[in-house]
């Protein structure tokens, strides 16, 4: 979308930009959830045991940040390259 409402150089900038936040999103997201998940770990026989409800509280957060995504995405929908 940033090639067809700009110029080639904003469309690297852009893609640019993306590719940081996305590998920095996707960090902090693994961090998160691996902090979320090992809080309710239980050890049994000397093996770890995760119960089916330690992912009770990374669903709502996986689930939010995907419809904030979406609405973000909703907001350039129908852009239009300024003249």
């Amino acid at each position: 979308m940033a090639g067809e409402l700009g110029s080639r150089r904003a469309e690297v900038a852009a893609m640019g930009l993306v590719g940081i936040l996305g590998c920095i999103g996707a960090a902090v997201q693994d961090t998160v959830s691996g902090v979320l998940i090992e809080a309710t770990k239980t050890v049994v026989d000397g093996k770890d045991v995760y119960p089916v409800e330690s992912f009770d509280t990374v669903f709502p957060i996986w689930i939010g940040t995907s419809i904030l995504a979406l609405l973000l995405v909703c907001t350039v929908w129908k852009a239009k390259k300024r003249e």
